[in-house]
């Protein structure tokens, strides 16, 4: 009886341990940043699959504040892990504030143009827009 015993808590000691070390490499790793987003980026931020992906490749839980690009140049950026303006004057402005060393240009958002069939088509021709 004492023996099946100490093999019983040997082996629920050991799944403790391995049920730990699991936990600790998957889920106690991920680690929460807050930043300072254009209202152009809040939905991007917001979207569950962005959100999934953030924190399973990335192990990010990323908490988006909307703030204009001039906001995010005059505020206090105490408590943020990063800024994303949408103006390259607010990215300077940041830059030199925070004191980084290197910026990164995450994605651009794209560019809709309407105009008068003759203008599109020369600007087609030209390869510089497409139809979608």
């Amino acid at each position: 009886m004492r023996k099946t015993l100490t093999l019983l808590l040997n082996i629920l000691l050991a799944v403790g341990l391995a049920a730990g070390i699991w936990y600790s490499a998957t889920q106690a790793s991920v680690k929460e940043v807050k930043g300072l987003v254009g209202s152009e980026k809040e939905a991007f931020f917001a979207d569950p699959q962005v959100q999934a992906t953030l924190k399973k490749k990335y192990r990010l839980k990323v908490q988006a504040v909307k703030a204009g690009s001039r906001e995010m140049a005059g505020a206090d950026l105490a408590g943020y892990s990063f800024a994303f303006p949408a103006g390259v004057s607010a990215a300077e402005v940041l830059k030199k504030r925070s004191g980084a060393a290197q910026t990164y240009d995450a994605f651009y958002t794209p560019l809709a143009v309407a105009s008068w069939e003759p203008v599109a088509g020369l600007l087609k021709r030209n390869g510089l827009v497409q139809q979608d």
